[in-house]
């Protein structure tokens, strides 16, 4: 039973309780409009029961649904324990093996200097991706920034740096637009990356 219609049953039982010991007391037994309280509070608890009750078991609606909420926890159980041999079959596949594997070579492209700029920024997708575009890998893009060796370089660093310019490095991005407008336009691409870095 659920602790609220046994909780009026007790508040009902103790409100006639003490109705009765009231009654066999003289003092109060020559008072009839007290009996007369009494037995509406008493009347009025049992009705409050009775609502009380039929909202805490629904018996119409839990046979009619039985059948189907069993049916979806079987369901459920069945899908939980696909899920748990597929999480354990896919460490034997070598899955998070090859990923791991993955992150790491793109963090060593990332931050090797020799490789071609676009070829490292692209490295910063798969490195966010899963978090793991780290301070390291940020001053790495810094430094192909503030150094280009080729014209679009820096386009290529502030794709990879794209969310994470602070107030500090903004003013080297300003300043290598305003380059970029005093040379007549000719590198979009720094253009358009800084705009949304």
């Amino acid at each position: 039973m659920k602790p609220i219609p046994v909780i009026a049953l007790l508040l009902s039982v103790a409100a006639l309780a003490i109705a009765i010991n009231r009654k066999d007391s003289p003092a109060l037994s020559e008072s009839p409009v007290s009996d007369s309280v009494l037995q509406a509070e008493v009347e009025d608890l049992r009705q409050r029961l009775a609502v009380l009750e039929a909202l805490g078991r629904p018996a119409a609606l839990e046979e009619t649904e039985a059948p189907f909420l069993e049916k979806r926890i079987e369901e459920l159980s069945s899908q939980q324990q696909d899920i748990a041999e597929l999480a354990l079959s896919i460490d034997s596949l070598g899955v998070i093996e090859t990923q791991e594997r993955e992150l790491v070579n793109a963090y060593n492209i990332l931050v090797d200097e020799k490789r071609p700029a676009w070829e490292r920024a692209k490295q910063a997708r798969l490195l966010k991706r899963y978090g793991q575009f780290d301070q390291g890998a940020v001053d790495s893009m810094w430094k192909l920034f503030s150094d280009p060796k080729k014209p679009y370089d820096q386009a290529a660093a502030l794709l990879a740096l794209k969310g994470l310019v602070t107030r500090e490095h903004r003013d080297d991005v300003l300043t290598a637009l305003n380059l970029e407008v005093e040379n007549g336009f000719e590198n979009g691409r720094l253009r358009y990356y800084g705009i949304e870095a």
